[in-house]
């Protein structure tokens, strides 16, 4: 599952600028893609063969990172602790109540809860856990850009996939730095891109449609043995490959469509529901334990409904 979207401090967001309608309405579309793709897998046995599940697991994760990396300033004095403060430490509470009000504290103690967390976070809030690495890793890259030039970004996201480590979190860690990473040079380097936005969509919609067959969730679920790059056979290498392809052609054409779309729409909707991305994570997940539906439009119904709960929830 999704954890909750990086919310920027003002000082990051000013990184934005006038692109923080596009941004809040891509978080609002790609959490509302979170509510869906929850919703079939808690109630479709067969999730991963589900299209509508493939097609959002293809991307809906790399979109959050990739925008995190347009608006997070990496130069802001303290950026490490800040996001300690923001992402570690909701991490660490909300296992804490997790743990009592599932009451997982009848089957171990807390410290051992905890551990299991940090060896295997890849349940709870894994998100802001990987996000905070990614985003420390960012302004490492940035420090020493001054020293070996842009080539840092690449170098750092090399040296993490040849660690042969992939507890901690690390396996997603490595799968996402990379996606900040082009956020972030997106950004800097935006002028260089803005004509070329058209050609990126007819070219993203044809890698996308035609990898599509070959993507999997998963390496267990591609059949493959999971292991750092340098003892990686063609199995392992061309899934890597193809996972970053769809990824970021599926980045490129919600980005695109939203752009456009946004200025022939009002996005006031969809941009609400990217800044309070948190609170409906939370209230749909609450929901979604509750809820157990068959068919396709009941499931469509339960995330409608989940949405729903958070804004009565939110005006009330």
């Amino acid at each position: 599952g999704m954890g909750i979207v990086y919310m920027p401090d003002k000082t990051s967001r000013m990184v934005a600028k006038t692109h923080d309608g596009l941004i809040d309405s891509c978080k609002g579309f790609a959490i509302l893609l979170v509510v869906l793709g929850h919703s079939i897998q808690h109630n479709v046995a067969s999730f991963d063969d589900n299209i509508i599940f493939k097609i959002i697991y293809t991307f809906h994760m790399p979109l959050f990172f990739i925008l995190s990396g347009m608006v997070t300033n990496p130069d802001t004095p303290g950026r490490i602790i800040k996001s300690a403060k923001r992402l570690l430490l909701p991490t660490l509470s909300w296992n804490l109540v997790h743990f009592f009000a599932r009451g997982f504290y009848k089957q171990a103690s807390a410290s051992k809860y905890i551990l299991n967390f940090l060896i295997r976070p890849d349940s709870g809030l894994w998100f802001l856990w990987v996000m905070f690495f990614v985003i420390a890793l960012f302004v490492l890259a940035k420090k020493a850009e001054k020293h070996i030039g842009i080539a840092s970004y690449p170098l750092i996201a090399i040296f993490l996939y040849v660690l042969p480590v992939n507890r901690y979190g690390l396996d997603l860690i490595k799968y996402y730095l990379p996606y900040l990473l082009l956020g972030y040079l997106y950004a800097r380097y935006k002028s260089s891109w803005e004509a070329k936005w058209n050609i990126m969509f007819v070219c993203s919609l044809l890698l996308y449609v035609v990898m599509f067959t070959s993507w999997h969730r998963s390496a267990a679920q591609a059949g493959i043995d999971k292991t750092n790059l340098l003892h990686a056979g063609v199995g392992l290498i061309t899934f890597i490959w193809i996972r970053y392809i769809e990824g970021l052609a599926g980045n490129i054409l919600v980005i695109h469509t939203l752009r456009v779309v946004g200025k022939r729409l009002n996005m006031r909707i969809l941009e609400s529901f990217g800044r309070q991305s948190l609170e409906i994570y939370v209230c749909h997940l609450t929901f979604l334990e509750l809820v157990q539906v068959q068919g396709a439009w009941a499931i469509i119904g339960v995330a409608i409904a989940a949405v729903m709960i958070y804004l009565v929830v939110a005006n009330s």
